[in-house]
């Protein structure tokens, strides 16, 4: 199962796509390593980006960087307080959860350290365990950090919106558009980054 299979294989299996990936930029996810071995740090960053903007989310990235010297750990993180969390820019919400997963890393319940080789199954049960960590934060974790090649964001917007354009058909509920991504196993991660693409390479219909 390599990206280079994918890009040779998901062509053959839709049409559409296969048309798509010949304007598009070609997909890098999964080459070489992963870009983050700061697994702790590429969550936190999953959390920080929970509903908002890129923009917001880098603004608040930048905060915590100040408040921990630029050491994204457990234990740092830990150190602050949740009025700390608080002016940086985060949510309670996500104060607690920033808190709950510093905590359970350093407890040793969420074995970051053992990630890599661990099934994308028993990463995503150990993660939901926290507070505020859900399916999507997973998910984000799973195909940016790990580099794991069948993730299937359904509920993405990005993702919905991207498979709407590509196919030229109305946007799709998450539920709906969950089993269509199945003919593509295992390389449905691959699929959901030319969706993120078609985003910003396609115009919506007239």
């Amino acid at each position: 199962m390599t990206l280079a299979k994918a890009l040779k294989d998901l062509p053959m299996i839709d049409n559409e796509l296969g048309k798509f990936m010949r304007i598009s930029p070609p997909c890098e996810l999964g080459a070489g390593d992963p870009p983050y071995r700061n697994h702790f740090e590429t969550l936190m960053k999953a959390v920080v980006s929970q509903q908002i903007s890129t923009k917001a989310a880098d603004s608040i990235t930048n905060k915590l960087k100040l408040l921990i010297d630029d050491d994204f750990s457990p234990m740092k993180v830990l150190a602050l307080s949740h009025e700390d969390l608080r002016g940086a820019g985060l949510s309670g919400a996500k104060a607690r959860t920033a808190t709950e997963l510093s905590e359970a890393i350093i407890s040793g319940r969420i074995p970051v350290e053992e990630f890599e080789r661990m099934p994308d199954h028993e990463i995503t049960a150990a993660l939901t365990q926290v507070w505020g960590i859900g399916r999507w934060t997973v998910e984000m974790f799973l195909m940016f950090s790990l580099a794991r090649l069948d993730v299937w964001p359904s509920g993405d917007l990005g993702v919905r919106r991207g498979w709407s354009l590509i196919k030229g058909e109305p946007m799709l509920e998450a539920k709906a558009l969950e089993p269509l991504g199945d003919p593509f196993r295992p390389y449905r991660s691959v699929v959901a980054w030319y969706c993120w693409r078609a985003t910003e390479l396609l115009k919506e219909p007239q």
